[in-house]
């Protein structure tokens, strides 16, 4: 699996410059461990700053970087966190659309009841 990843983002356009958008209204469901994966309806009250760039990309939510995710570009508007530790692994996905909508996915492994499955779609409400 790993390889696939490195091989998709080998071939991946990479963005040239920067590219920040503000984002929030997010909501979605989950699919939760601890509520034997049934579907709950889950969103996120703050707001996002989402930067795609080559060198530096990050998502920071109410100005907190969500600190131990790697952000990797794969387009100018969507990019990929990885994250993995001991306890468990975290896959995020963001993309920005034309249309002013922000979509994300995120898969927790490994953390026990906390395993989730959770897709949002959210407003661009501004840029960075």
């Amino acid at each position: 699996m790993k390889k696939i990843i490195i091989a998709m983002l080998a071939l991946a356009s990479l963005p040239a410059s920067a590219e920040c958008w503000v984002v929030s209204n997010l909501k979605g469901s989950t699919f939760m461990k601890d509520d034997a994966y049934k579907r709950t309806d889950d969103g996120f009250s703050g707001s996002f700053m989402i930067t795609i760039d080559e060198k530096n990309s990050s998502v920071v939510t109410n100005g907190t970087d969500a600190g131990g995710i790697k952000y990797i570009p794969i387009s100018q508007n969507t990019l990929i966190g990885l994250s993995q530790s001991d306890s468990g692994e975290a896959v995020e996905t963001w993309s920005i659309n034309n249309d002013g909508k922000v979509m994300m996915t995120k898969v927790l492994t490994g953390w026990g009841g906390f395993d989730s499955s959770k897709a949002f779609v959210g407003d661009v409400t501004g840029k960075c």
